[in-house]
């Protein structure tokens, strides 16, 4: 364990990329959002959810299992070799046959045609999926690069959307920055690799990741019924427009749970090798502390996007998207909902191998996603979306809850998850007072958040809450590490 990678450091740059992820859109999206209006950006989001679809077959369940297989190996350069050559080829077959699938569609599809460049754009994502190999990055946790190579296609894609997307039709522009941020990250990734692995065609063995990767993979395509197909369905029924206020909110969710995601996602391999390792106790250790800041964070985020889904809509997109108002209080149970799901799946089921339950849990959310879209879309439209997704995640959390609780050591609820839907409960009512005395949206969302926050944080500091004395002091430890000061001892 000495040459471990440090946790706190891998934390640090994922939440240095999770702030920057929360940045740029805050920027970027407000100016994007009144050029495009409803119809430009539900355009791009459904053009995106089809070729997704594909992407998804391309990946076969490659991510998250490279993850885990590549923490396993790390340590030995020619086994880690061996199964990064061998994931490899089994994406780039993949992805080949998923880009002639993609290319058999385009040909048949009238929607396609209509709006070929678009689509011929965004494809480019697909057949450049063969260099996705962040899953090598995440298992040998170099949390460095990851950030480094994102923060530079950010800003180059920063700098792209003021420079290309003036008007309503730059809609295609749009489309092409999203390619070349994720394929560009992609190309980077493949080059850099060079000083981590080698590639080779010796001794390899495919068919002992079949099984693993394609329970992976169908779950992956049940999960797309609901983390995609709703997008499809509801620009099937209702047009672009309404797509376009599915998006937003959508947008405004994932922002708000990217800190919480940030330490889900640094945690994946090293609970990974935990377990391989039969360290139990560092493993119940970690999963309590990561159940904590999911609880501790999300609350207070639910009752500010419940709180303030107005004002939030006005600030992010404008008069017009106003109307999804509604909408982004029934999707903001995500922000919780979606964290505990990745808890179950990449923290609980996945590391002990248990890919099959992973499967039926998903196709429990699925079956319910698909079913309240198909019977509320035509009455609700992108309401009825937002709450069979909040619906359909809830589902999913109890399955996943169910199935893991033969290998979860650790309660789910500890007393410290009481002290944060307290504090929640406490932001909502100071909100609550303060849109009795104050009219003016901006005012009201600067005051409300800033004071909620506040008073939540001291509450905790007031009950001495055990975890946040820990961030605190992590906090504090690393601010004097970068500041190179040696705490005084008493003698």
């Amino acid at each position: 364990m000495g040459n471990q990678p440090s946790i706190s450091k891998n934390y640090i740059y994922n939440t240095l990329l999770t702030v920057l992820n929360i940045i740029f859109p805050l920027i970027t999206f407000p100016y994007v959002a009144r050029l495009l209006e409803p119809d430009g950006i539900g355009r791009v989001n459904y053009a995106q959810s089809i070729v997704g679809y594909f992407i998804l077959l391309a990946s076969v369940g490659i991510p998250a299992y490279g993850i885990k297989e590549v923490s396993k190996v790390r340590g030995d350069r020619d086994k880690l070799n061996k199964v990064f050559s061998e994931l490899f080829i089994l994406s780039t077959i993949f992805t080949l046959v998923s880009t002639l699938a993609y290319i058999v569609l385009f040909m048949f599809i009238d929607k396609m045609k209509n709006d070929s460049l678009l689509y011929i754009i965004l494809g480019g994502n697909l057949i450049l999926n063969i260099f996705a190999i962040d899953w090598l990055y995440s298992g040998i946790e170099n949390y460095r690069y990851i950030t480094i190579r994102s923060i530079v296609f950010k800003v180059v894609s920063f700098g792209l959307i003021f420079i290309l997307i003036h008007q309503k039709s730059d809609y295609l522009f749009y489309a092409l920055i999203f390619v070349i941020a994720i394929s560009g990250a992609n190309i980077l990734n493949m080059i850099n690799s060079r000083r981590y692995v080698s590639f080779s065609f010796r001794n390899l063995d495919l068919r002992r990741h079949l099984k693993p990767v394609f329970l992976l993979f169908f779950g992956g395509i049940i999960a797309s019924v609901y983390k995609t197909l709703d997008t499809i369905l509801l620009g099937g029924m209702q047009g672009d427009a309404a797509v376009g206020f599915y998006a937003i909110n959508g947008k405004i969710v994932a922002m708000s749970m990217a800190l919480i995601m940030s330490l889900s996602n640094v945690l994946i391999p090293r609970l990974s090798f935990y377990l391989n390792n039969r360290m139990q106790k560092e493993y119940n250790e970690l999963a309590s502390r990561s159940l904590n800041f999911i609880y501790f964070l999300s609350f207070p985020a639910i009752v500010l996007l419940t709180s303030f889904s107005y004002e939030l809509l006005f600030v992010f997109g404008g008069d017009k998207f106003l109307a999804a108002s509604l909408a982004l209080k029934f999707l903001s149970p995500i922000v919780l909902l979606t964290p505990l799901s990745a808890f179950f799946v990449f923290h609980v089921l996945l590391p002990n191998n248990q890919e099959r339950k992973m499967m039926l849990a998903t196709l429990a959310g699925a079956v319910v996603n698909f079913t309240l879209n198909m019977i509320f879309i035509p009455m609700f439209s992108f309401n009825a979306t937002c709450a069979a997704m909040s619906l359909s995640e809830a589902s999913f959390v109890i399955t996943l809850y169910i199935l893991s609780r033969k290998y979860l050591s650790i309660p789910l609820f500890s007393r410290g998850s009481i002290n944060y839907l307290i504090g929640a409960a406490g932001m909502l009512g100071i909100i609550f007072v303060f849109r009795l005395f104050i009219s003016n949206t901006l005012l009201l969302f600067i005051l409300g958040t800033a004071t909620s926050s506040a008073f939540y944080i001291l509450l905790l500091l007031l009950i001495k809450d055990e975890f946040i004395y820990k961030i605190i002091g992590k906090g504090k430890s690393m601010l004097l590490k970068i500041l190179r000061i040696t705490p005084k001892t008493k003698d």
